[in-house]
């Protein structure tokens, strides 16, 4: 199945045929079931929530949604987001649940070979990304489809319709500003 598939159950989706999320589900299910993994192997090793719960939880609010997208790109992007708001959903109600909660702890992992970054606590991140989005919405952006979307520096150029070395400073300059708001945090530390 082609990439026109993704776009024509889409469009039938916006036309208000709820029953294609299914097909849609299918079509990218490895794709997200195995972003979900490396989502996941960024958490704490103990963490309650596995990669197929993330899936479901995400599909749960996705068959919710209003608007999907209008390619696959777009769709992965959405889906991106959606995973990204159960890991801080299920970040604040474990820390709710305990007084000082057991933080959840991620890393802004770029998906590229040798870089590692150190573990960072969910809740400051997501924090942290919101003075991002205030303060440069494009940027921040580009964090979201690149940390939690997984898409390709390719990839996001193609979705937020932006030149590659262009996506490639925001993204750079993005993950610096990030490191240095999350070092300042009173509450930041770093660990596993």
């Amino acid at each position: 199945m082609g990439i026109g598939e993704h776009t024509n159950l889409l469009r039938q989706w916006h036309s208000g045929d709820l029953s294609v999320l299914n097909q849609l589900m299918e079509l990218v299910y490895n794709d997200l079931h195995q972003r979900a993994e490396q989502l996941m192997r960024r958490e704490r090793p103990d963490h309650t929530l596995q990669p197929a719960g993330l899936l479901n939880e995400t599909y749960m609010r996705l068959a919710k949604a209003h608007d999907l997208g209008g390619s696959r790109t777009q769709f992965l992007a959405n889906s991106a987001h959606v995973m990204r708001q159960v890991l801080i959903d299920h970040a604040r109600k474990r820390a709710s649940e305990k007084r000082g909660g057991a933080a959840q702890w991620v890393s802004i992992h770029s998906g590229i070979k040798g870089d590692s970054d150190p573990r960072l606590n969910v809740i400051d991140l997501e924090h942290s990304l919101k003075n991002l989005e205030l303060k440069d919405p494009r940027k921040a952006q580009v964090v979201v489809l690149r940390f939690f979307g997984g898409l390709s520096l390719e990839e996001v150029a193609e979705q937020m319709d932006l030149s590659l070395a262009t996506v490639k400073r925001e993204w750079v300059f993005a993950r610096t500003w990030l490191y240095s708001q999350l070092a300042t945090r009173p509450n930041s530390s770093h660990g596993s």
